[in-house]
């Protein structure tokens, strides 16, 4: 027999006046559910924003998949109807292999299909990893570039985000976009625009020798034609400055002291006058060493 007083298997009771046939529902809260854990939620879009929203992700495709199809068009238009019906495909195909064969080409798709894979990845990361307001809104992905060393993604965060919060994943960017490291940067002008750096290679590891742009355009004198590079001559071969022509020491030189001249305190002060180095006319008897690039390199001999 259960116990009357057993408030949690004890019917409810109901309030008096109109309406008291009706049970009043009773709104909990999801942390209460949940104990300390958040439910996030996403906001109920339009069936227009949401079409708008997968129209701009995959943008990329589709102007991929419609320029496909309008080359197909206007190729099968363009041949003569004798031709075999294989003939469109055939053209196609070498169209795009030329393109993958010539350098500039293949390059230029590479990069542009790179930064398509990363803001597809670094979307499906931020929605693994919670990176989004309480509503559920993701920062937007402005644009998105090729550099020398991975992509560039630009990101316009939305209200309740910080550059924080993209830094605090920045290891999960870099698993998610098969890179080596990710870097954050917040803009100083405005802190809700945040650019993401994915960098996949190091162009500093590679075997081959780097050539430095800062050689270009010195002159190389007193070089061989055959040669790039001069040696240097040997250390016996050069001949030292004798001592007359030597600078003088610092220590050698003149130091006096004014006993006139004293401080607040009674100890005198010391003033050190130098002698200048008198100049010699003669020609010196150092042999000059010019080296690549025709620079006296004698003091390094």
């Amino acid at each position: 027999m259960p116990d009357p007083t057993d408030t949690a298997t004890a019917p409810p009771s109901r309030p008096r006046g109109s309406g008291a046939g009706r049970p009043r529902p009773v709104r909990v809260r999801p942390s209460f559910r949940t104990g300390s854990f958040e439910i996030f939620t996403y906001p109920h879009h339009s069936r227009t924003a949401r079409a708008f929203g997968a129209v701009w992700r995959w943008r990329a495709e589709l102007l991929c998949v419609l320029t496909l199809s309008t080359v197909w068009v206007l190729v099968a238009y363009q041949i003569p109807t004798s031709w075999p019906t294989w003939t469109v495909p055939v053209i196609l195909a070498a169209i795009i292999a030329l393109i993958g064969v010539v350098p500039v080409s293949r390059r230029f798709v590479i990069r542009r299909v790179w930064c398509v894979f990363s803001r597809h990845r670094v979307r499906k990361c931020f929605v693994q990893s919670r990176v989004m307001t309480h509503e559920g809104l993701l920062p937007l992905f402005m644009w998105t570039r090729p550099t020398p060393v991975g992509d560039r993604l630009w990101l316009w965060l939305r209200p309740g985000l910080s550059g924080r919060d993209i830094e605090a994943v920045s290891d999960r960017i870099a698993a998610a976009c098969w890179a080596s490291t990710a870097r954050v940067r917040i803009s100083a002008k405005r802190a809700a625009i945040v650019s993401v750096e994915v960098i996949r290679r190091d162009p500093l590891a590679g075997p081959d020798p780097l050539h430095s742009p800062l050689l270009h355009g010195v002159a190389r004198a007193h070089f061989d034609t055959n040669t790039d590079v001069i040696a240097l001559p040997d250390r016996s071969t050069v001949i030292p400055a004798s001592p007359e022509h030597s600078a003088t020491p610092l220590d050698d030189r003149l130091v006096t002291v004014d006993p006139a001249r004293a401080t607040r305190g009674g100890a005198t002060k010391r003033t050190a006058t130098r002698t200048p180095t008198p100049a010699d006319n003669t020609e010196s008897s150092v042999v000059a060493v010019v080296g690549w690039s025709g620079k006296d390199v004698s003091d390094y001999v």
